[in-house]
């Protein structure tokens, strides 16, 4: 009788043991899946070779209104005119540098004032980047009507220690140093602080969302009086 008893549990554990291999094989199948697909949309937007070099091995979890942005989405600018939240997979005890950039100004066929700085913070504390240190403040993306898609770009960098930046400050758009956020080198920045690229994620923007790209005109194009899309900042 007891050895009858047993054949079930035996046959029970074994389905378990079983069930949970699977679980854990198809989860690593999709991570891995979805690795290739972040990799293939920053080579198909030309994130790769235009801002960054290579993929890193992680991507920035960006979300806003409740909702995870996918990489390569179409946003419209003043939907995104608040911090976004922002995630990556922090390692315990390691500093790093986020960075926001437009490398489309004013336009990506013709970009003589990338790449624009949105927002930079260094020193943070695994994810805690409201709590970094600031040199660049916050300002949502924006272009000049029918300049074509701009590909806002989020970069975070790991780094070896604590980083002494001797980077101007640029805390708001009404301090009258506006015209310095532009043609800003990510590449340079990192190279300049010994920073190794950790995580990205991008999206893509313009006014309006949905248009016909047309061909730029830069040399009529003035970059400090561009009309901003409606923004709930300037309401």
């Amino acid at each position: 009788m007891a050895l009858t008893a047993l054949k079930p549990s035996n046959f029970h554990g074994q389905r378990v043991c079983l069930l949970a291999i699977l679980f854990f094989s198809c989860l690593f199948n999709v991570v891995v899946s979805i690795s290739i697909l972040a990799e293939r949309l920053l080579h198909k937007y030309g994130i790769i070779p235009d801002v960054i070099d290579a993929a890193p091995d992680f991507t920035i979890d960006v979300s806003h209104h409740n909702r995870t942005l996918r990489m390569g989405e179409k946003i419209d600018p003043a939907e995104m005119q608040r911090v976004p939240k922002l995630m990556w997979p922090a390692r315990a005890g390691t500093l790093f540098t986020l960075l926001m950039i437009d490398p489309d100004v004013p336009v990506r066929k013709n970009p003589t004032l990338a790449e624009r700085q949105h927002y930079i913070v260094g020193n943070i504390k695994g994810c805690d980047f409201r709590h970094g240190q600031e040199m660049t403040g916050y300002i949502g993306p924006f272009s000049a009507k029918h300049s074509g898609l701009h590909r806002t770009t989020f970069l975070v960098y790991s780094q070896n220690s604590h980083v002494q930046f001797d980077e101007p400050r640029y805390p708001s758009v009404r301090d009258g140093s506006f015209k310095q956020r532009y043609k800003f080198s990510a590449r340079k920045f990192a190279e300049k602080y010994n920073l190794t690229l950790f995580a990205v994620n991008f999206f893509m923007t313009g006014w309006p969302l949905y248009q016909i790209t047309r061909k730029p005109t830069a040399p009529k194009y003035n970059p400090f009086r561009e009309h901003f899309a409606p923004s709930p900042m300037e309401v």
